[in-house]
């Protein structure tokens, strides 16, 4: 947390744990905060997301912006809502003078990111999620990218932060849910040793500074090749 307490960000919570932790670490930490929230107002539970974000900031006199959204018809849903999510985020960053968007991705993510490169076939240049990088002409900060998604949520009960459960994360409807359900829940703590993607460096050839395709770590690797019988990164 330490590169944050140099000037104040923009901290994007939706209301689940794995943002509510990261929030409240963060303000125990003296980082100087503004908070985001997006209501997309698809689900039955948005608005009780929205209100943990308004009593959190609220007991704590942290400025919340709330960004309704539009929801324009798209093909791709998630690439819409990502794209007008961000911008509201640059105005954000711009209008209060921030350093950049502090987001809650952790480890589970950064797992479930690189089963679906390999799943695809891509060789990306960056395997999983990068620690910092810039989206949309914002700087982006990843500071729990070494926690698992358990330890957020008993963080969160244990420290007494209240947090809702996104319902739509339960079904198998979305590749990256049936990945988390099938390939990652499941998996030992060894399996799970993978570095911090911001090691997985690599050019437009796929190649690491130091000439090789990277890779995560051996246990997990052979866990994926096994599961779900993963090409070998091509060189």
């Amino acid at each position: 947390m330490n590169q944050l307490k140099q000037g104040a960000w923009l901290a994007a919570v939706s209301g689940g744990a794995d943002s509510m932790a990261m929030l409240d670490l963060c303000r125990r930490s003296g980082v100087r905060l503004h908070v985001a929230h997006v209501n997309y107002h698809k689900r039955e539970s948005a608005m009780r997301d929205q209100r943990l974000c308004e009593e959190y900031c609220s007991r704590y006199a942290i400025p919340l912006h709330c960004l309704y959204a539009q929801n324009r018809p798209a093909d791709n849903f998630q690439a819409e809502a990502r794209r007008e999510r961000y911008a509201f985020f640059a105005a954000l960053c711009s209008e209060h003078s921030l350093s950049g968007v502090i987001v809650a991705h952790q480890q589970d993510d950064v797992l479930e990111t690189y089963v679906m490169q390999k799943q695809r076939g891509s060789i990306p240049q960056h395997y999983g999620l990068q620690a910092e990088t810039v989206l949309h002409g914002v700087r982006v900060i990843r500071p729990l990218l070494d926690q698992p998604r358990a330890a957020l949520r008993e963080y969160c009960e244990t420290s007494g932060i209240s947090f809702g459960d996104d319902e739509s994360n339960a079904s198998d409807d979305y590749q990256r849910n049936r990945v988390r359900h099938h390939v990652i829940e499941p998996m030992t703590a060894s399996q799970r040793q993978a570095p911090r993607s911001g090691a997985a460096s690599a050019d437009r050839g796929g190649q690491c500074a130091a000439g090789r395709t990277p890779q995560p770590g051996r246990a997990f690797s052979s866990h994926m090749a096994a599961r779900y019988r993963c090409p070998a990164a091509r060189r």
